[in-house]
């Protein structure tokens, strides 16, 4: 399956500390909020008990500028945003692939899931 969401927020926006514990900045809840929706969107209506038996995530990421952050830095967010929309426990993932591209006009996550054959 494929879809396509928006870039995250890089890891300094990500989480602040609040009486000692990290936790998500909203920037970073608002971010996951949406996405979560824009998967489930995107898979509605789909048979998905194809990937609990392990799948791979394909992520290409358009960013505005090619060196302006770290290809990883949002990778976490973003795995829990299409595992939560997708309905299936991060600890199913058993491979990952991520590209990095530029694009100005259109930044973005371009996302491809596919499911394992069970050993």
């Amino acid at each position: 399956m494929k879809f396509v969401l928006d870039i995250p927020p890089s890891i300094n926006d990500m989480y602040l500390t609040i009486r000692g514990r990290r936790v998500l900045s909203p920037e970073a809840r608002a971010y996951k909020k949406a996405g979560i929706l824009m998967v489930k969107k995107a898979v509605r209506g789909l048979d998905l008990s194809a990937y609990d038996n392990g799948m791979s995530l394909t992520a290409d990421i358009f960013f505005v500028y090619k060196r302006k952050r770290d290809l990883d830095g949002g990778w976490k967010i973003l795995q829990d945003v299409i595992c939560e929309g997708l309905g299936i426990n991060d600890n199913r993932v058993d491979e990952i692939h991520l590209y990095r591209g530029v694009d100005k006009a259109n930044p973005r996550v371009y996302v491809e899931v596919h499911a394992l054959e069970v050993d």
